[in-house]
């Protein structure tokens, strides 16, 4: 059996990552030496990848932080986004600011949940598994993002596909954290898929409330992590 040691920092750990999953590594070919861009993860029994990136300090931004991202195919326009409460969190969800509670107190407590179809991601959430592993997370964030392209048009996602986006605050170093990563949004993935295929899409009049309630189809969900 392999070791993986996290004593070598961060890069050293995103590339042994990268190699034990039968990956690819992204790094400035002008560059010898420089650190890891990205690295494309193939999920298993998939035909989809996770795609995992650092953020590194630079001029005024100086923080860390790790974004992980799958892209996949799919016709429908179900969205949502969950992220870590805080104390002005708190504020917002004493003024009902909060869209959908999932019905168990634990993940409730910790998650804000915002969607366009209270159905779905009541359904999604209902994996005590999918729950499990979030709650183990470090202060997080995950989205799903319809149509993608049209949000991330630098990102080359092919037209008609969601993307699962996490986000967490801190660059993740030790190996377990990035196998964590890749096991959370696989079950995630596996869930919309059940989700999504089981229910068909969202129903006219629930969406067209939904999106009355929002403004606009750009503006449905809010990112506090991504701003």
């Amino acid at each position: 059996m392999k070791m993986h040691s996290n004593i070598y920092g961060w890069d050293y750990v995103w590339r042994d990552f990268a190699d034990d999953k039968g990956g690819t590594v992204v790094q400035d070919d002008k560059q010898p030496g420089s650190p890891v861009m990205a690295i494309h993860i193939p999920i298993p029994q998939s035909k989809d990848t996770l795609t995992i990136k650092p953020w590194l300090p630079s001029g005024k931004k100086a923080f860390e932080a790790t974004f992980a991202t799958i892209s996949f195919r799919s016709d429908d326009d179900f969205a949502f986004a969950i992220w870590t409460e805080n104390r002005i969190d708190q504020l917002h969800k004493v003024l009902g600011m909060q869209d959908v509670r999932i019905g168990d107190d634990k993940f409730d407590k910790k998650f804000i949940v915002q969607a366009n179809n209270d159905i779905f991601v009541k359904q999604l959430f209902a994996d005590a598994s999918l729950r499990d592993m979030l709650l183990d997370q470090p202060t997080c964030e995950l989205r799903l993002v319809p149509d993608a392209s049209e949000h991330f048009p630098d990102h080359q996602i092919p037209a008609g596909h969601s993307v699962i986006l996490y986000a967490t605050d801190q660059l993740m170093d030790k190996f377990e954290h990035l196998e964590a990563v890749l096991t959370t949004l696989q079950r995630v993935l596996e869930c919309l898929h059940a989700t999504i295929g089981k229910t068909g899409a969202v129903p006219e009049e629930n969406h067209n409330n939904q999106v009355e309630q929002s403004g606009s189809r750009g503006r449905k969900l809010h990112s506090p992590l991504l701003d």
